[in-house]
């Protein structure tokens, strides 16, 4: 099983991604932006889209099916909610399905609300084993969704500590969008003696760079909120919030308050 990740250099600086079997009986694209780079790659490849997977129902996660569908015909899949809001879509999925890729291969969808309500993240096993998670826009490197456009910052917190937080550390992490260097910066404005990320934002200048959730637990502040450095400082900016109760309730004030001061950055 093949999977290669494509920067589609758009403004919001999308990736989409191909995930193909060794037969290339089937051939995946997830999240399309542009419709004639897939199919430029593709050609290249000597392969045929069966299959497209949408993450969410945002423009700039499907803007490419309408073209891809026009060419190839494939299967289009995305969250059960999304029915009616994402171009051609054929069928709704709900978690806990999996979709093969190879005998050995396959997809497992998982119900990741916060950013939409119609969120779904991916779990790739390779090898009957998990090897990458497609985050979409729920979690990104060395940061998180917005909720803006359709979310809850509050179901963002519970789909990020009831199922990001406890992905093993050695799964790469495929997100929709290249945040990582302006990430990085906001990691490092609240969090500066963060070693890991200073690493990080050298090493972002000369290549583009895939993280795992072990990486992640150093560099991303979402997942560092008993950082006592961090948590200095959004009490800093929120000096008339009162963070008190159990661990879970302070976790979920600090994440809120973080959630916040990303919003400003």
């Amino acid at each position: 099983m093949y999977c290669e990740q494509i920067f589609t250099d758009s403004p919001l600086r999308n990736f989409s991604y191909i995930l193909y079997s060794e037969d290339r009986n089937k051939v995946f694209c997830i999240d399309p932006w542009d419709a004639e780079k897939i199919s430029e790659y593709l050609k290249t490849k000597g392969l045929k889209l069966t299959h497209i997977i949408n993450t969410h129902e945002h423009r700039d996660h499907t803007r490419g099916n309408l073209g891809l569908q026009e060419r190839y015909q494939p299967h289009i899949l995305a969250h059960e909610k999304a029915e009616g809001f994402i171009p051609c879509q054929n069928q709704g999925l709900k978690g806990g399905e999996k979709i093969a890729i190879t005998d050995t291969s396959f997809l497992e969808v998982v119900d990741t609300p916060g950013h939409t309500f119609a969120h779904l993240t991916l779990l790739l096993h390779r090898e009957k084993k998990p090897f990458a998670v497609f985050s979409g826009d729920t979690f990104f490197n060395a940061g998180v969704g917005n909720c803006h456009n359709g979310g809850d910052p509050e179901i963002l917190y519970q789909t990020i500590y009831e199922y990001y937080r406890l992905l093993p550390d050695h799964l790469y992490v495929y997100p929709g969008h290249d945040y990582m260097k302006n990430n990085l910066g906001f990691t490092l404005r609240y969090e500066s003696d963060n070693n890991q990320a200073k690493e990080m934002e050298k090493q972002y200048q000369k290549s583009s760079q895939v993280s795992t959730i072990g990486l992640e637990r150093e560099i991303n502040l979402f997942l560092r909120l008993d950082s006592p450095e961090l948590r200095r400082e959004i009490r800093h900016h929120f000096p008339n919030m009162r963070f008190e109760g159990s661990s879970s309730n302070l976790n979920k004030q600090f994440f809120l308050a973080l959630r916040m001061l990303r919003d400003r950055w």
